[in-house]
Order: C-alpha cells, then sequence, then structure tokens
C-alpha cells in the first residue's frame, strides 16, 4: 500500500510538471483573442469583440475600438487591452471586459460610445467565464492567485451597476481541501464551472482529478454549500435580439513576427433565418480607423513599391505605397508576395496566385499527440525567395514511438510563370532566401541580405549590408520585430507600425500615411511622414510666415500707389 501511494504521488509530481508545461504552451499558442458578441436590448444593437471591437444597429456598422477609457496611454499596453477583449450579456447589462496585465477590467456598454473600463479582479487573474445573471447579481469564474502557477478557479459575485466584487469563492480550493487534501499541488486540480439546474437554481460544479470525481455547490443566496447530489446543469443563456453577427475564424497562422497570429475571418449577419456576408462592409469599416497590428510586408518589384498589411477586427487590411500615400488593395485575406503582377494571397488552408489555388497544410505536428487541442488547426508558415520566384513555407513535425524527438521538414510552394511547384524537403538549403527571419534576441536580426545590430546602453543602432554599415534611427530600430528587404530599400516592422529605409535617420512611417489617407478622406497628401513630426509643423510654421510677409509687402506697395 505504500509503495502503490508513493507511485501515486510520483504520478502526481510527473502530472503537475506536465500540466504547467501544457499551460505555458497553451499561452503561447493560443490565438490573439477570444472572440465574442452580445445583444444589447435598450440600444437594440449587437456589439462584437474579436481583435477589435465594434457595433452594428441594423443599419450602420460603428467602431468602438478606440473608444474604451481604461487609463492607458502607451500604444502598446493599449493594444494588449484590445486584443484580450470580450463581450457578454447578463440580464439587462452589456458586460465589456479584458485581461491587461494579469489583471481583469471591466465596463458597461449602454449605446454611448465611449465605454469606462476599470480593473474589478487584480492580478493575478485570468479567463473570466461562465457568466450568469442570479437574483441581481453577476455571477462568473475566474483564474486567481499569487501567480500564474500557483492560480486556481474561484467564483465572483459582482455589482452590475457599481461593477465592484461583492463576494469571492475559492471553490476549487475549497474542495480539494475537502477530498483528498494530501493530493494537492501549486494548485488544486480542480475546475470549476457555473450553471443553472432545471429550477432556474445557481450551482458550482468542481471538477476534479486525484481523485477523478464532480462536487457540485448550490447557492443558497448569501453561499456556496457542498451537497450530496448528482445533477446536470444548463449554461446561463444570454438574451438574443432579431438580428446577429456569427463570426467565422479559420485556421491560424504563425507568422514570422509578433504577435504572429493571423485567422482567416467572416462575418455573417443573420437576420430573419437569412444570412448575409458582411465582411467586406466591416473591412470598410476598419480602413477608416486605425489599425491594431502591423501584420506583414513584402516589396513588390513590378511595381516597385512596398505592401504593408495591417489587422483590425481579426481581417487583413493591405496598402499598396505609393509615395507618400496609402492605397488600400482590395484583397479577399491575406497578401503575402507578389509575382508577375499578381498576388499570393493566403485564404484559410489554401494559397492562390492568378487562376491557381493549391491545398494547404492544417497542422504543424503529426504523428504522437496530435490530439492536443491546441495543435488542431495552428500551421506555421515562413516567407522564402528563390530563383526570383515567391515561395510560401509550412514548417512540419514528425513526432515517433512516445518521444520528443522527431523529425523535421519544410512543405514549400513555389510560384512560377506555370503556378505552384511544391517540394517537401529536410534541407533548408533548398528553400532559397529567408526573406522575414524570424527576430533574434539581443537586438539583432540576421539573414543573408544584412544585420540590425542594436546597442540599448549607447542608444545606437546600424543596419549592416554586404556593401557599408549605415546608421539608422535608434527608436525605430529597438521597436522593430522584423525587417524586410526591398529594392535598396528596407521595411522595418514593430509591434503596430511600419516605416521605409532610407530615409535613414526620419523613416517614413507608413502608420502616418494612413492617418494622413484617413483625414483626407481617401486622398493623398504630399506631407513629409517621417519619424520627427517637428518637420511637418516646421513647414507649417514657415508656410505662416511667409504668408504674412507676402502679405505685408503687398499692403506696403499698394500703399506707396496710393
Amino acid at each position: 500500500m505504500k509503495k502503490f501511494k508513493e507511485v501515486i504521488m510520483e504520478n502526481r509530481k510527473v502530472v503537475e510538471e506536465c500540466m504547467i508545461v501544457i499551460l505555458l504552451s497553451m499561452l503561447l499558442l493560443s490565438p490573439v483573442s477570444a472572440h465574442s458578441t452580445a445583444w444589447c436590448e435598450d440600444c437594440h444593437q449587437v456589439l462584437v469583440a474579436n481583435e477589435g471591437l465594434f457595433a452594428y444597429n441594423g443599419s450602420d456598422f460603428i467602431d468602438l475600438t478606440w473608444h474604451l477609457e481604461a487609463g492607458i496611454r502607451d500604444p502598446s499596453d493599449i493594444r494588449e487591452f484590445i486584443s484580450n477583449l470580450g463581450v457578454t450579456t447578463v440580464g439587462d447589462v452589456v458586460l465589456v471586459y479584458s485581461n491587461y496585465h494579469d489583471s481583469i477590467y471591466m465596463g458597461i456598454y449602454n449605446g454611448s460610445i465611449q465605454i469606462r473600463m476599470k480593473p474589478v479582479v487584480g492580478w493575478y487573474s485570468w479567463k473570466p467565464r461562465d457568466f450568469v445573471f442570479y437574483s441581481g447579481s453577476v455571477f462568473f469564474v475566474a483564474e486567481t492567485g499569487s501567480g500564474p502557477h500557483y492560480a486556481s478557479d474561484s467564483v465572483f459575485q459582482l455589482n452590475p451597476r457599481t461593477l465592484k466584487v461583492e463576494k469571492t469563492w475559492s471553490l476549487a480550493w475549497n474542495a480539494r481541501n475537502t477530498i483528498a487534501p494530501e493530493n494537492a499541488g501549486n494548485t488544486p486540480y480542480a475546475w470549476v464551472h457555473l450553471g443553472l439546474d432545471d429550477n432556474g437554481k445557481l450551482w458550482a460544479k468542481v471538477d476534479m482529478i486525484f481523485p477523478n470525481t464532480t462536487v457540485y455547490y448550490l447557492y443558497d443566496g448569501t453561499n456556496f454549500v457542498m451537497t450530496n447530489e448528482t445533477l446536470k446543469l444548463h449554461p446561463y443563456e444570454p438574451p438574443n435580439g432579431p438580428f446577429k453577427i456569427e463570426i467565422q475564424r479559420g485556421l491560424m497562422y504563425y507568422l514570422p513576427k509578433f504577435p504572429p497570429v493571423y485567422g482567416p475571418t467572416r462575418y455573417i449577419l443573420i437576420e430573419n433565418d437569412r444570412r448575409k456576408d458582411v465582411t467586406d462592409e466591416i473591412k470598410k469599416l476598419a480602413e477608416s480607423v486605425e489599425p491594431l497590428y502591423s501584420l506583414i510586408g513584402f516589396w513588390n518589384e513590378d511595381e516597385k513599391e512596398w505592401v504593408v498589411v495591417y489587422d483590425l477586427y481579426g481581417l487583413p487590411l493591405a496598402y499598396e505605397v505609393k509615395g507618400n500615400c496609402t492605397v488600400p488593395l482590395e484583397i479577399d485575406y491575406l497578401p503575402l508576395a507578389s509575382y508577375l503582377g499578381y498576388y499570393v494571397v493566403l485564404g484559410n488552408g489554401t494559397l492562390s496566385w492568378k487562376n491557381y489555388t493549391v491545398k494547404t497544410p492544417m497542422r504543424m505536428y503529426f504523428g504522437h499527440n496530435t490530439d492536443y487541442p491546441w495543435r488542431k488547426g495552428y500551421v506555421s508558415l515562413e516567407l522564402y525567395q528563390k530563383n526570383g520566384h515567391p515561395v510560401i513555407v509550412f514548417p512540419w513535425e514528425i513526432w515517433q514511438n512516445q518521444t520528443w524527438k522527431g523529425k523535421k521538414g519544410y512543405l514549400a510552394y513555389e510560384i512560377t510563370e506555370r503556378g505552384f511547384v511544391i517540394i517537401n524537403t529536410t534541407d533548408k538549403k533548398e528553400l532559397g532566401k529567408n526573406l522575414i527571419p524570424s527576430s533574434v534576441l539581443m537586438g539583432k536580426w540576421n539573414n543573408v541580405t544584412g544585420t540590425l545590430i542594436v546597442n540599448i546602453p549607447n542608444k545606437t543602432a546600424f543596419l549592416i549590408t554586404d556593401k557599408e554599415k549605415i546608421p539608422v534611427n535608434f527608436t525605430v530600430a529597438k521597436k522593430t520585430e522584423s525587417v524586410v528587404v526591398g529594392n535598396s530599400t528596407f521595411l522595418f516592422i514593430t509591434y503596430y507600425e511600419a516605416f521605409i529605409l532610407p530615409p535613414w535617420m526620419k523613416p517614413v512611417s507608413v502608420n502616418r500615411m494612413l492617418e494622413l489617407y484617413r483625414e483626407m478622406d481617401g486622398k493623398c497628401l504630399e506631407e513629409e511622414t517621417g519619424v520627427s513630426d517637428g518637420t511637418t509643423k516646421g513647414i507649417t510654421f514657415l508656410t505662416g510666415i511667409a504668408t504674412i510677409v507676402i502679405f505685408v509687402t503687398l499692403w506696403r506697395f499698394w500703399k506707396k500707389k496710393e
């Protein structure tokens, strides 16, 4: 019996370590954000959260992404906040919530464009879910604890009017401390779910391992009380309106930058049992406001121009950069490269170029352990060039013999004049030149065309090519995630921006071009778009001075004639 207990304890420790690895893997490989919708009865609108936030009132789409008031100023932090947004309807209240810096923020949407958000659960907390409206309060489950490796499910009671948490129950630990407390580790190995029974009463169900069992708690109006009952719970059903928007997300692609995840997305409006694809309308809305992320960029050799792709609402927003102006590309899904005047487009499990379309891998791991949920529907993608041809590469890995050791290779799609040539190889040299290599830590980026070296203490940055060592703008270089090489020019892509170099010390901001394009209602304005905003202000100031001088000169000339 003693040996049996020792085996159990050893297995428990192994499981604990494995679960920590699994948790980290899921965090690293999870999509950029969840997606959710909510119906606002008072304002007769449907609210949609998916890498941004917008509303639909039956006729118009309204952006809410940039109208969240959470007291956050840093652009990168704002984007982290937005990428973790969710929405839900509980009773007659529409909640907007976000996990930001491992805290939970919430706000109420009532039809007003401005949404005030505030923290309701502090660090460490994660994944609010199972929202239930019951007896005038909002109940929900979230992970909480002293840190990510010590977090467990707790139930929170929220006042929907004040957005204050009034009570908290650590039911996962309560169940563990009641049943086999000696099997606890850093976490209780117990998970909580909220639901209603057939009579509409609120219950919490706690699923456990060590041993495998389920415990039920009944909410008696004051506390959750453990019972001996076993019953079937129903999730809380939020109210629906006369129309709703369905979000269809496809595979999740890992691009060679951070944040790396892109998922082909379509939006379907459902009204009176009719379905209508409204993706193009939502894309127009996305083009009218500031984008969320920069996704990718490439050099169009035929047009001698850059193409830069951004993201908002999970939709790729592609722009041609023409001089000091950006022009939107009307392309469904994500353009990756151009060849002979046509774009190579990544769809949901497909690649298209000209009149050719081929199917691509649906996962990146094969063999052992492919049933884990975070491996289904995730695909890595890399971009190469070979003999002047774009090459889209999908890395793969096979795990064999129940071990971590395996075989790695690449499924490469080379675009030629006759369409796609597909090769499967384990030799990276057959792929050609890596156009967007993965970022290298410690401020260094490398590929065969050059190296970007960033010296943080000295606040200097240098781009080293085959021919020369060029000082470049340190502010831009230090936040660069990937560098793309064009025809004697470079594209520096950051978390949410893109810059064209040269000019080396005052790179051209593509984001500033987009801003001017929106301000001019889709027209191009020839204006300085470099990093330094002082240049434009200086030009405006000098123009004003020149106007005054001309006026005074003309006035004196007119006076003399009198």
